[in-house]
């Protein structure tokens, strides 16, 4: 495991479904669970495990670490407590991803931190650029759902991107 791109996450869900196999909290296959129901108490455990690593993690990292693909996430940024809605965007083809290790050193908890005091100091501008990007991931989702033969455009554009940085 390294640092970075979600590697505390992977390592709450990794352990969270260990230890959930090996109680037998969780018997894949065979526990009268669906497999969305298993991810549901993997979710809730390893989430735990974020917490000890960051404090107050969105949960948009373990979950795309559980669920993989692309994922529709929505919490409400002003509460820590509020369980977020997670659903799978259908369809979203595979794209190529392109890391780049730039060595900066980053800190999930120092940036939450940040984060929460920002909102807390700057209330109602705070308010108005999430509900900016709450709109804006919506109209987006909308467009997704109404025209689904957009994600191949989506892939296309990344690929060539990708394609002509080589």
């Amino acid at each position: 495991l390294g640092a970075g791109r979600g590697s505390s996450a992977s390592f709450s869900v990794v352990v969270a479904a260990a230890v959930l196999i090996q109680t037998g909290v969780i018997i894949p296959g065979d526990n009268g669970l669906s497999a969305e129901e298993d991810f549901g108490i993997i979710d809730q455990a390893s989430y735990l495990g974020e917490v000890c690593f960051h404090g107050a993690p969105s949960g948009v990292d373990h979950a795309t670490s559980l669920r993989g693909g692309a994922l529709y996430f929505q919490r409400d940024a002003l509460s820590n407590f509020a369980q977020p809605t997670i659903d799978r965007v259908p369809e979203f083809p595979e794209l190529p991803i392109l890391l780049v290790e730039t060595r900066q050193i980053r800190s999930t908890a120092s940036v939450v931190r940040n984060v929460q005091q920002w909102v807390g100091s700057h209330q109602r501008g705070a308010e108005g650029r999430i509900n900016y990007i709450h709109l804006t991931t919506e109209l987006i989702r909308k467009m997704l759902v109404a025209a689904p033969d957009l994600l191949s455009d989506i892939e296309c554009i990344c690929t060539v991107q990708l394609s002509s940085t080589s």
